[in-house]
């Protein structure tokens, strides 16, 4: 890493020149963690949506079966 003295009001400050690579691999942790944030985001909403679909199609099956139970026992009496 080259450093560069700027001059600010009489003061000489060393200021760093980054490579664009140096740059990348300091953000790339954070991309990582971005990118993982939202990929458990994502399996924690399609398992549940997942979740709500099949306890619908469940209910939707006991329905029926409760309207067979009640219309044999309706002819039973």
């Amino acid at each position: 890493m080259e450093m560069v003295l700027i001059n600010f009001n009489n003061l000489s400050i060393p200021f760093p020149i980054v490579d664009h690579m140096d740059v990348l691999i300091a953000i790339l942790p954070l991309l990582i963690m971005v990118v993982a944030f939202i990929v458990v985001i994502g399996l924690v909403v399609w398992f549940a949506v997942t979740v709500l679909k099949k306890q619908k199609e469940n209910n939707i099956l006991l329905k029926k079966i409760l309207k067979k139970l009640d219309s044999s026992y309706e002819k039973v009496e």
